[in-house]
């Protein structure tokens, strides 16, 4: 049986190894979350894609440019890919365009986890419990009850919005797009218009920011009680103007890979099954041809 090739991440990928293994397959890794030394080199970047014609890259595959690993030494986008192989299938999450293009060109295949409804349903609700769980241990004041105003009402907006309301808070929700609105507003949330958001801030005890986007400016920022609980969920940039909020001494918990954090476990073993049901296929289909 073929190898497959399990490269940085964070916990997920422990469970996303453990459960290949489970259903029989054998697995090499590197920059590996699990504590044990390995040779962090580029050259043991090579034997993985040189050994393995599938390879798990983590979610998202990269931070910052570079790969997204706690390992001290990172190889960036133009390392990762060099070793690349013709008829190679590359898993991972949040592929950039460019990453895609750079597969293509060397002859292998991206296929993208994020991209799969079941992944998408499930990480946001693992987020929203993440986000919970860091707003009540990161506030002076009581999550019960209380005022939260929520930027961005996509599917972790959504799911924090119902998270918060099981809470018994009152959620006040802003997004750019009418639809997005209309659905937080059947789902029993208040819809604030930008010009507001400053006001209602001032009263709030938390803010959840899943918006990618800027939506809280230097200007929205100023005056907001150093009480407030704000956490930053969106990848980068964010939709919080990060140096404006420290210029103005406010802190700003960024919490990206909740899922990794809070549900490794059970995110990590749901990426395997996704990881392995396309694998088959894979082979389905080449036994077909």
């Amino acid at each position: 049986m073929e190898k497959i090739g399990i490269i940085g991440g964070d916990q997920r990928q422990i469970y996303v190894k453990q459960f290949l293994e489970e259903h029989g397959w054998q697995t090499e890794t590197a920059f590996f979350p699990d504590g044990t030394r390995q040779e962090e080199t580029t050259e043991r970047l090579r034997e993985i894609f040189e050994n393995c014609r599938f390879v798990v890259l983590p979610v998202p595959v990269l931070r910052k440019g570079k790969l997204n690993t706690g390992a001290e030494y990172k190889p960036d986008a133009e390392q990762l890919m060099e070793y690349v192989k013709h008829g190679q299938c590359i898993f991972g999450g949040c592929f950039s365009k460019e990453l895609k293009n750079r597969i293509l060109c060397r002859g292998g295949e991206s296929y993208d986890l994020m991209q799969l409804e079941r992944i998408v349903r499930e990480n946001a609700a693992a987020t929203a419990e993440g986000a919970v769980a860091e707003a009540v241990q990161n506030s002076p004041v009581t999550l019960r009850g209380s005022l939260c105003i929520l930027t961005g009402y996509g599917r972790c907006g959504s799911a924090i919005h119902q998270c918060l309301k099981n809470w018994g808070c009152t959620i006040v929700v802003y997004d750019r797009d009418e639809n997005a609105c209309e659905r937080a507003k059947e789902a029993g949330a208040k819809i604030c218009e930008y010009k507001d958001l400053s006001k209602v801030l001032k009263k709030a005890a938390f803010l959840f920011n899943t918006a990618p986007s800027a939506v809280w400016t230097e200007g929205l920022l100023e005056g907001v009680p150093q009480e407030v609980c704000i956490l930053e969920l969106a990848s980068m940039p964010g939709g919080i103007d990060r140096d404006a909020a420290d210029r103005l001494g406010i802190h700003i918990n960024v919490l990206p890979g909740l899922p990794g954090r809070f549900a490794p476990c059970t995110s990590g073993r749901l990426l395997g099954e996704e990881i392995l049901k396309e694998i088959e296929r894979i082979i389905k289909r080449e036994c077909k041809s």
